[in-house]
């Protein structure tokens, strides 16, 4: 995923003051950096995202006794998949489970076609749920046919029991990524369960761009803006590289 490199304009990368600098500077440091030891991105996933690194250790260590919800808000390309990737990478090595959903334009208008997504992991479990919850479920994710259109309260607490239940013999960690394009039911159903899953070992993490409308999590629940680096971090990522960025006028 492309990292944004947008800087204040008082904290111009290197690389734009001095190019022919940074130019032999990326140089030496990518064929030194070939026999170095890689970076253990699952510790670092991006570069100047610490902070945001270490708030994610915490919610989801918190997720384990209890409920945890955090919106991730950013523009594209400043880093909400890799921050969600990392989470869900280290609460796998944790010994969790995992469930997640990646929101499509295209299926943007399709009833419940993000729940489908997240739950088709784990749809051999719905036979343990209550009878009427389970058949409810089933009509909305297209596994069974019904004359009544289903209960949208039924659908509600079906994944609510589900999740309970998945969550049981290890914490749980739902991820909803660029959910501007999950659809309505979709997130009318994530919404009812974020507001009752207070005593459950599950964390829900919800990446969405920013200013764009979140129906059902406008407002309770904190928000973790995802900016774009500054000035330091930006010189850092480049330092990275094992090739130098395109000039416009490459050193002879």
């Amino acid at each position: 995923m492309t990292v944004d490199l947008a800087v204040g304009p008082s904290e111009q990368p290197r690389f734009l003051e001095h190019p022919e600098r940074h130019w032999s500077t990326v140089k030496d440091i990518g064929s030194a950096r070939r026999n170095e030891r890689p970076v253990d991105d699952l510790e670092l996933p991006m570069v100047g995202r610490e902070a945001e690194t270490a708030d994610f250790v915490r919610r989801l260590a918190a997720g384990r006794s209890h409920g945890e919800v955090l919106i991730l808000t950013g523009d594209p390309g400043a880093g909400k998949s890799v921050l969600l990737d990392f989470a869900a990478d280290r609460a796998r090595r944790e010994g969790g489970r995992v469930l997640r959903a990646v929101g499509t334009e295209s299926e943007a208008k399709l009833g419940f076609a993000g729940l489908h997504q997240l739950l088709r992991p784990v749809l051999g479990e719905l036979d343990g749920l209550p009878s009427r919850q389970r058949s409810a479920l089933r009509t909305v994710l297209g596994l069974d046919e019904s004359a009544e259109a289903s209960d949208g309260m039924l659908v509600g607490l079906a994944v609510l029991t589900l999740v309970s239940d998945l969550a049981e013999p290890a914490p749980l960690l739902v991820v909803a990524d660029d959910a501007q394009w999950l659809d309505r039911a979709s997130l009318d159903v994530l919404s009812f369960v974020a507001r009752r899953m207070d005593s459950e070992p599950v964390t829900l993490l919800v990446g969405v761009r920013a200013a764009a409308p979140l129906p059902g999590f406008d407002n309770g629940y904190e928000r973790l803006e995802v900016g774009p680096l500054d000035g330091a971090a930006a010189n850092r990522l480049l330092d990275r590289q094992p090739l130098p960025p395109p000039c416009s006028a490459p050193p002879s």
